[in-house]
């Protein structure tokens, strides 16, 4: 029966072994704060570069854009929603 409990164990430290490597291999902290995940994208986007920029003009495009592109979103729902509905 002692030969049974060394072998129980060395598969219980293999699985944890094998979790460890999983996590360490995707590189997840698992006690990290959401500011510390936030700050961990410093290169900020083309559209975040928009949204944030100083010159008014830039800004009103990246708004107009935007607004535009909700509606024709909106629209394009909309007409999806009725082709599932009548043609179901």
């Amino acid at each position: 029966m002692s030969e049974q409990q060394p072998d129980k164990n060395i598969k219980d430290s293999s699985a944890e072994r094998k979790k460890s490597t999983w996590v360490s291999d995707k590189n997840i902290n698992l006690n990290a704060s959401k500011s510390e995940l936030e700050n961990t994208n410093t290169k900020a986007s083309f559209l975040e570069r928009w949204e944030n920029s100083r010159f008014l003009l830039i800004k009103g495009l990246f708004y107009l854009f935007k607004s535009v592109w909700i509606i024709v979103m909106a629209i394009g729902s909309l007409i999806a929603w009725l082709i599932a509905v009548l043609f179901i």
